[in-house]
């Protein structure tokens, strides 16, 4: 049964808002795509399916980053960062262990990148490792019993999801999400060193058309060993010479990652919107060790702001890239930033799209639990200390509205209890009552995340209907006499 669409206006500061109730789902001034993109864009949010339940890409598959003993029980494998700048595989003895494995060992000591998952063989002869490497994942094999690292199979570039030895212990599954596909299992026969492509279909849309990010950096604000920081990201690019607009995609920082996974959205923009969608890692992100991680905690909050800053200095620079067409996207923490990067750079931006972004950094810690409020403290600092509620006043997008005047487009979740529905339209209506431009969606069933996948899709359509507008509008202006 089709749902039924009730249309009604209502009086907002601003003016008439237009609001529409689809079942779970209520929307204020959002845009819908044209027919021919709406249909252009069925396709890849058909493949969603197959994606992840977020809106963001899975953590490793869960019991790959806990603890394991060996084989006879005596030793411990395990992750940890205790006194290391990266997550390291490490070996702990247990009571009862030999004289020579009596000494806790650090197994990756030598790699620089953290390690993301592992598992052992039912055996206990084999330990196998993986390594995030860029944001890329990366095998590495080793003998447990006489500690000997062994030939590991290189992997096209992408995110391992899960692994699994076979019943005898001679080969490995492993199951690999890259940009063209959702999963695609590999195997690898040990003994023969050799790495068996899969035998099932890339999963996802037509992914012959979708396209591999390249990894690269630009200069930010501070030096780091005598040189300009350099800060991570993925760029995905349509083909052709440009210049093409760009989407700032936002999802690293505050213990998050951009990891180069399957993304039908981003590869519906590169090929039907034309755009190039960037995606950096700024200061503050996981996987490039702990001093990385902690360059945007307590005061320095603002200094991720700045590195977006130089991001979109840098696309200025770049022939192929049109700097009078950028627009920002977020989720969580992402969406915090698309707020502020349009409170602080809009005069180079088109608009914002910010999904689940906290409005109120004050109250983010006023509300926190007990267990939840050091860990929140650590990352923004103490809210009682006069110093630091200043600051997150001053860098919170409710108490600076007045900053927001380019377009943007909010999604929200009733019951988000991180960024409360309450703050979110709030906001809003500071906005609309300045006479700003705002587009919400608000679902009903929804938390933190959309998990429902109808209201993922309905997500994804309105913000594509919104940067689809902002382009139009921006393209108009170009060609007005």
């Amino acid at each position: 049964m089709a749902l039924l669409v009730i249309v009604y206006l209502i009086c907002a500061a601003a003016g008439a808002v237009e609001h529409e109730v689809r079942g779970s789902l209520v929307l204020e001034d959002v845009a819908t795509l044209p027919p021919d993109l709406a249909a252009r864009l069925a396709p890849y949010l058909s493949a969603l399916d197959l994606s992840v339940p977020g809106l963001s890409t899975l953590a490793p598959a869960r019991g790959l980053t806990e603890p394991r003993t060996t084989a006879d029980g005596r030793g411990l494998f395990a992750v940890s960062d205790q006194d290391s700048e990266f997550q390291q595989l490490r070996y702990i003895p247990l009571e009862g262990a030999p004289p020579a494995d009596r000494e806790a060992r650090r197994l990756s000591a030598k790699i620089p990148w953290d390690v993301e998952a592992f598992t052992l063989s039912d055996d206990g002869r084999y330990l196998l490792y993986v390594t995030n490497e860029d944001g890329y994942s990366r095998l590495n094999l080793r003998d447990a019993r006489n500690g000997l690292d062994l030939p590991a199979p290189i992997l096209p570039l992408g995110r391992v999801r899960d692994l699994s030895f076979s019943p005898d212990n001679l080969s490995v599954a492993v199951g690999l999400e890259t940009a063209r596909a959702a999963r695609e299992e590999w195997t690898y026969d040990i003994g023969a060193a050799r790495l068996h492509p899969p035998a099932n279909e890339a999963m996802g849309a037509d992914s012959g058309q979708f396209v591999d990010p390249r990894l690269m950096r630009f200069p930010t604000i501070d030096m780091t060993a005598g040189s300009p920081r350099q800060i991570p990201a993925f760029v995905y690019r349509p083909p052709g010479s440009g210049p093409f607009p760009v989407l700032i995609w936002l999802e690293g920082g505050t213990d998050g990652q951009f990891r180069p996974g399957f993304n039908p959205f981003i590869q519906f923009l590169v090929a039907e919107l034309r755009m190039t969608v960037i995606a950096p890692n700024v200061r503050g992100s996981n996987g490039y060790g702990r001093s990385y991680r902690q360059l945007d905690d307590g005061l320095r909050r603002e200094d991720a702001i700045k590195d977006i800053g130089a991001l979109i200095a840098w696309i200025g620079q770049q022939g192929d890239l049109d700097r009078t067409c950028v627009l920002v996207m977020g989720s969580g923490y992402g969406g915090y930033l698309a707020l502020t990067a349009v409170m602080h750079f809009g005069d180079r931006l088109l608009g914002g799209i910010d999904h689940a972004g906290v409005g109120n950094l004050i109250s983010l810690l006023e509300r926190a639990r007990e267990g939840r409020l050091e860990l929140l403290r650590a990352e923004y600092g103490n809210e009682t200390d006069p110093q630091v509620r200043a600051y997150l006043r001053r860098i919170s997008p409710l108490q600076n509205s007045q900053r927001i005047t380019r377009p943007l487009l909010v999604g929200q979740g009733l019951n988000d209890t991180v960024a409360p529905a309450t703050e979110t339209e709030q906001m809003i209506a500071a906005i609309r009552g300045r006479g700003g431009s705002v587009g919400y969606l608000l679902a009903r069933d929804e938390g933190r995340e959309f998990r429902g996948m109808g209201n993922r899709r309905a997500w994804l359509q309105a913000a594509a209907a919104f940067i689809h507008q902002q382009l139009a509008a921006a393209d108009a202006a170009l060609s007005a006499p």
